[in-house]
């Protein structure tokens, strides 16, 4: 599943979008080594919302801006941030080979 959300942002960053932060949430995220092998793999700061249901949470936020003329003023939710410890080399590019 990492690997795969790593070939989509590729995808995202062959026509040259740039982004910040890479979030994830969902099960997975709530176990350490997951969070840590996900930092590893991409080579950047992972954050995971604290929020238990951040999916229910931003829906509900985009909800009330369809509502509004204007999206509302909102501070992001507080995260716990994972850096890379290990240098993984090869396994996304092996990953990659093994899908094209």
């Amino acid at each position: 599943v990492i690997s795969g959300l790593i070939y989509a942002t590729k995808a995202v960053e062959e026509p040259g979008v740039d982004y910040s932060r890479i979030f994830l949430i969902g099960g997975a995220a709530k176990d350490s080594e997951v969070r840590q092998i996900s930092a590893d793999i991409f080579g950047r700061a992972i954050d995971t919302p604290s929020i238990s249901d951040c999916v229910a949470d931003g829906t509900s936020k985009q909800a009330v801006w369809g509502a509004e003329e204007y999206p509302p003023n909102w501070s992001p939710a507080e995260s716990k941030r994972v850096t890379p410890q290990a240098q993984i080399d090869g396994i996304l590019e092996s990953y990659l080979r093994l899908i094209s």
